[in-house]
């Protein structure tokens, strides 16, 4: 056991009662706190978002530095972790980043320009002072410098230095070659000196220098070229120009590509849409003329069926496959017939079985010239919406040529022109260098290269030690962040202040959690008083017997309630032993287990109960010396209970039970009654007016402030004197910050045994 509630005291239900008197439970009943009631923090109300928030405000008024310090002893591994967590992070990722190196160069900003011809330049070239150094500083950084270094590269080049970091961005998406050069170009000015430092990072030596040396000369060379403007406006003109031209060529170009993609002319030239049309144009033709001939042959039909004419005298019915077989037949049978005439009567069967067989076939000659009908009415329609089909192809497609041919003369007529627009700004560029250059010939740039661009062999962003200190830093941040805002989260009570602050509460003592009695045969905690095996908790509870005697309501009570807000605080253990450091003083004392429904005091003890105890003087089984447990301990007995009860808030309103009380005020000193936790049920309340006073037990670090102040309101209501708390199970560890330090190693020598 580790801690000091009694071994065998339950992990109790919470779950108050809320009535004086209850109605016997069903049978079965084994006791515990839960039967019948739901777990409250007052009068069945549970707390507010105020209430919660103000607990919270009170928690930060109510802490002092010390508080926070033994907060952040007690959790110190958080920030342990935590430092060791980022610590590690930082040098694995330093490990496994990709190397990178920082090439470095200077440049120096001239308070006044020299002239190569001779003599100062003008005062408007001047740096006066730091504000015109600092404006020449942020003309480095702009994206002039940046633009002028990009067309420097070439298209290889401008490759190798951008693709790498391209993507590097997850937010934002593919990067410019201008932001991935911004990125990665640094421009610092040196404190107190005109001198800057223009540095590069890239992950090859060779490009971070290069384009360093590209920087510090664009920056050169633009300072020389604004000082040439300024010299010479007819070179602002020119200038001017070129821009003017830049943007014309550039519509001219993008009207060229747009042209060509409407037009779709890179998929066609004109040799093949020109043959396109000639094949749909012959196609068109055939139709045509299929279209006519079968037009023809439906009127020829037409005029011979309004002339009444039989339609096997038109070829292009008896050309029919089908048609033309019939027709045959029908002929033979009638030269058959007529022969037949000749030989047979009309009456012969011969002669009748022919006239059937040509009249069956008349019938279905008839049918297939018919069928031959329409058969041509089909053909004519299909070839109808064939010859249709072709021409509007042909109409569509002479359109388009005719389109494409309109949009090859248009972009001709661009070609031309971009042609001449880009000859006319190549000569301008050649004029402006010859004017700048006429110019720089006697002019020079007020920014000089002071160092030219080097690179280290380490690479800049593999710095172990700087890393490892930065998330060291950071991690201890982190880590005491984290303590802080648990801190600032956590509500449970745990220290003195706590108790006589925030619970208005003189603390009795502070009783240090005891360990490994078992080791040395000791049969419970709960002795601890009488066998002074822990002289350190032995102390706690002689100055809480102090603290009771000087009292001016404890020093005369004689009934006095040791109660807890939630099970499991130990109050069975400070009820024992506070009764046997009375009884150790010379006082006859009872120690009266009153928690009807999960008694502790027979087991916590280890007391023979086989006589039944307060359930048979309850029941009328015996009187109250009969269940009386004589001399526990010299000067103290003991009222135990065997086992729960099933109508625990009965008994306890009962007059036997008063009676009872009143009898033991009679008989002992000092009657020390153990009750069940105030959060749980509201059994107490009912002692209470009984009784003289109350010891309220406090476990360390489990209670939170509203949840005992609200079962301390319940307390308050029935206006009997609460003496003050015990804090009850307090690490030696922890000792030192949260109590007043009475108990801790400092003072082990007092304590040593005789």
């Amino acid at each position: 056991m580790s801690e000091n509630a009694s071994p065998k005291e339950p992990q109790e239900t919470q779950a108050p009662e809320s009535g004086n008197a209850a109605t016997p439970p069903p049978s079965g009943y084994r006791g515990g706190y839960g039967y019948g009631y739901g777990y409250s923090y007052g009068y069945g109300e549970a707390p507010s978002l105020a209430d919660v928030a103000g607990g919270l405000s009170e928690t930060l008024q109510n802490r002092t530095l010390g508080d926070y310090i033994a907060i952040f002893r007690e959790r110190i591994w958080y920030v342990i972790l935590s430092a060791f967590i980022v610590l590690a992070g930082a040098l694995v990722y330093t490990y496994n980043i990709v190397p990178e190196y920082t090439a470095s160069g200077r440049v120096q900003v001239l308070r006044q320009a020299i002239n190569l011809g001779g003599g100062r330049a003008g005062g408007e070239l001047q740096v006066g002072g730091q504000d015109d150094f600092l404006t020449q500083v942020e003309i480095m950084t702009s994206g002039q410098i940046v633009d002028r270094v990009v067309q420097r590269l070439t298209q290889a080049e401008l490759s190798e230095v951008v693709d790498p970091y391209r993507n590097s961005d997850f937010f934002s998406g593919p990067l410019s070659a201008e932001e991935v050069i911004a990125r990665h170009r640094s421009v610092s000015p040196k404190k107190s000196t005109f001198i800057v430092t223009v540095e590069y990072t890239h992950r090859t030596k060779e490009i971070a220098k290069k384009m360093t040396d590209y920087f510090i000369d664009e920056i050169c060379k633009y300072n020389m070229e604004i000082r040439a403007l300024r010299a010479n406006p007819v070179i602002e003109t020119t200038r001017q120009k070129i821009e003017n031209l830049e943007k014309k060529i550039e519509t001219e170009r993008q009207e060229r590509v747009d042209l060509v993609r409407r037009e779709n002319l890179l998929e066609l030239d004109m040799g093949t849409a020109a043959g396109e049309l000639s094949a749909i144009n012959s196609q068109r033709d055939a139709e045509k003329k299929n279209y006519d001939d079968l037009l023809a042959i439906l009127n020829e039909i037409d005029k011979v069926k309004k002339e009444g004419r039989d339609l096997l005298s038109q070829p292009s019915i008896t050309s029919n496959p089908h048609v033309s077989s019939l027709f045959s037949r029908r002929t033979e049978l009638r030269i058959n017939i007529e022969s037949m005439q000749e030989d047979f009567g009309e009456k012969h069967p011969e002669l009748i079985h022919a006239k059937e067989q040509l009249a069956a076939t008349e019938a279905e000659l008839k049918k297939a010239v018919e069928k031959a009908e329409a058969e041509f009415k089909a053909n004519f329609i299909a070839a109808q919406r064939r010859y249709e089909s072709a021409n509007r192809r042909a109409v569509e497609k002479t359109a388009r040529l005719q389109k494409m041919r309109e949009a090859s003369t248009r972009l001709e007529t661009l070609t031309a022109q971009l042609r001449n627009d880009e000859e006319m700004l190549q000569r301008l560029r050649l004029n402006l260098e010859d004017q700048s250059l006429s110019l720089t010939t006697t002019t020079t740039s007020i920014i000089q290269p002071l160092d030219a661009a080097s690179v280290p062999n380490m690479p800049s962003n593999k710095n172990f030690l700087l890393n490892a200190i930065f998330a060291l830093v950071a991690g201890t941040a982190i880590g005491a962040g984290i303590v802080l805002l648990l801190s600032f989260l956590d509500d449970r009570i745990k220290s003195v202040r706590d108790i006589e602050v925030s619970l208005g509460l003189p603390l009795l003592a502070s009783v240090m959690r005891v360990r490994g009695t078992k080791k040395k045969g000791l049969n419970d905690r709960s002795s601890l008083a009488s066998t002074g095996y822990d002289r350190t908790a032995q102390e706690a509870f002689i100055s809480l017997y102090s603290a009771l005697k000087i009292g001016d309501e404890s020093k005369n009570a004689k009934l006095v309630v040791v109660t807890s807000t939630m099970p499991s605080e130990g109050k069975t253990f400070i009820a024992s032993n506070v009764a046997q450091t009375y009884a150790n003083h010379g006082e006859k004392v009872l120690l009266l287990d009153a928690d009807l429904r999960l008694p502790n005091v027979a087991n916590s003890l280890e007391i023979d109960v086989s006589a039944g105890g307060l359930k048979r003087y309850i029941d009328g089984e015996a009187s109250l010396d009969d269940v009386i447990v004589k001399d526990v301990v010299p000067g103290m007995d003991v009222l135990p209970i065997e086992k729960s009860l099933p109508n625990p808030s009965q008994v306890i309103n009962g007059k036997k039970f008063t009676e009872m009380l009143a009898q033991l005020r009679d008989r002992y000193d000092r009657v020390v009654i153990d009750t069940p936790p105030i959060a749980a049920v509201c059994d107490i309340l009912n002692i209470l007016p009984n009784c003289d006073g109350v010891i309220y037990t406090v476990k360390f670090n489990a209670v939170q402030r509203m949840q005992a102040k609200t079962s301390l309101r319940r307390l308050g209501e029935a206006k009997v004197p609460i003496f003050g708390a015990v804090l009850n199970m307090v690490p030696s560890h922890s000792a030192h910050f949260y109590t007043d330090k009475a108990y801790t190693g400092e003072y082990s020598r007092y304590y040593r045994k005789d």
